[in-house]
């Protein structure tokens, strides 16, 4: 199981995902506040748990 956590903000987001553990899977994602930002924050998310 993965946990996803976005800090929310006026102008741009940040997240990470942890495992079950608690372990962080990879980097942090910064990205804007659009519709863009959360194809970004989608395709990351994927990406991230397949490594």
């Amino acid at each position: 199981m993965y946990f996803v956590g976005i800090d929310i903000a006026r102008g741009h987001h940040e997240a990470c995902i942890n495992d079950s553990t608690g372990q962080s899977q990879g980097k942090t994602l910064r990205f804007p506040n659009t519709q863009a930002g959360g194809q970004i924050l989608d395709s990351w998310s994927l990406y991230s748990i397949d490594q």
